[in-house]
């Protein structure tokens, strides 16, 4: 079977965005196997997933994965509550090629403000919906894609970094938030965090940090009626200046351009 690294498919169809939930117990496998292909951002709990090829990995908050189209599997769901968003599409195999389902790990980036402005798109079907389903789902595709090409690193030492990236998803909007702060999460020295973390995604935290910042800005924008100085303090900005300029440096309009862009979803 191919990966995805090797194969780069395209993406044929996009089917649904789904924001859902199970509670602790035993799935029995599907007589048949999934019908498209899928991507599940993990937001609460955890769970076993045990396919029928006899490959198994467990999946917890934060994890992103892929499983594949005719996949077989059982699910032994851990924790009271297992949630989590999903999007089923197909991707466009060659004839006989086939993926493998795979964990993907935590992607570097806003995953989860991805998921949903892909969720909130496909529920509200505004003109040009489709359009923003594929654009965002690409951008998920290619957020996984760097992930997994980042340097190797041992489990233990990927486990850690992986701490320190959900202290930083969980604790972003914090303006105190340091790098510090978060290699202690992940029991690193703040220059062995530094080092580990822009080999495995290939940007420094402190970037990652700002574009988690600014991704929940762009969704405060769309869908608040808050305004730009309450919006940067609820994102860890000092000021409102200080934001805009940040804004205007990543996403190359300011905050005011982009509601105005983007006046089509409020009210969603």
């Amino acid at each position: 079977m191919e990966t995805l690294e090797s194969l780069h498919p395209r993406i044929r169809n996009f089917l649904r965005a789904v924001e859902s939930s199970m509670a602790a117990r035993f799935y029995p496998a599907k007589p048949v196997g999934r019908a498209s292909d899928g991507w599940i951002l993990v937001l609460e709990g955890s769970t076993d997933y045990v396919f029928s090829d006899g490959t198994a990995f467990s999946v917890r908050a934060g994890d992103l994965f892929y499983l594949a189209r005719g996949s077989v599997y059982t699910m032994q769901v851990q924790t009271a509550r297992y949630a989590f968003i999903f999007a089923d599409f197909l991707f466009d195999l060659p004839d006989g090629v086939s993926l493998k389902s795979a964990l993907l790990g935590s992607p570097a980036g806003a995953a989860e403000g991805l998921f949903r402005r892909l969720l909130v798109k496909w529920t509200a079907k505004k003109p040009g919906y489709l359009e923003d389903c594929f654009s965002l789902l690409y951008t998920i595709y290619a957020e996984i894609l760097r992930a997994r090409s980042g340097a190797y690193l041992p489990s233990d030492k990927r486990r850690q970094l992986e701490k320190g990236v959900r202290y930083l998803e969980a604790h972003y909007a914090d303006e105190s938030l340091t790098v510090g702060a978060i290699a202690a999460a992940a029991d690193l020295s703040e220059s062995h965090f530094r080092r580990l973390y822009r080999a495995a995604y290939g940007v420094p935290p402190l970037r990652s940090i700002s574009l988690l910042r600014l991704e929940r800005a762009k969704e405060l924008i769309c869908y608040s009626d808050l305004t730009f100085t309450e919006i940067a303090r609820r994102t860890g900005f000092s000021d409102v200046y200080y934001f805009s300029r940040m804004f205007k440096r990543e996403v190359g309009c300011t905050p005011s351009e982009y509601k105005n862009a983007h006046a089509d979803v409020r009210g969603t």
